[in-house]
């Protein structure tokens, strides 16, 4: 039986890493864009709506997105707009920004239910509802 030294063992253990490394599949993991996104959602009361706790205040929402997301959705540190209006008259602006390198991202006070939004923003560069229009129509947008 022979007697490594420290450094024999080093060096085998080096050999397995870098074999390992090699065998290894190359990531799949999309690369994120050079900043994260920015979303904010204001919410607008329809008709007839004289007084709403969220009339004209301001949901933020921060995702990263890849770089191919960012491309397709045309983003940069300007603001992008998409709209929602639902049957009851209700309409949402949802607007969309990289943020700058080492900007800080506003504290998220949540973004009412409406993840869907961007989802459907970041999948389709619009908002587009999955539930059908009879269930919009009933009033069923707790979504």
């Amino acid at each position: 039986m022979t007697v490594a030294t420290l450094e024999d063992r080093v060096e085998w253990l080096e050999d397995r890493v870098n074999e390992l490394l090699e065998l290894r599949p190359r990531s799949s993991r999309k690369r994120p864009c050079a900043s994260r996104t920015l979303f904010t959602l204001v919410a607008e009361p329809g008709p007839g709506v004289q007084h709403s706790s969220i009339k004209g205040r301001k949901f933020t929402l921060v995702r990263a997105l890849t770089r191919k997301q960012c491309e397709m959705l045309q983003l940069d540190d300007a603001y992008r707009y998409w709209n929602y209006r639902f049957s009851d008259g209700w309409s949402v602006t949802i607007k969309g920004r990289l943020l700058k390198h080492g900007e800080r991202a506003p504290k998220s006070n949540g973004f009412l239910g409406y993840e869907w939004m961007i989802d459907s923003i970041i999948d389709k560069d619009k908002i587009e509802s999955t539930r059908t229009s009879k269930e919009v129509d009933d009033g069923n947008d707790q979504r």
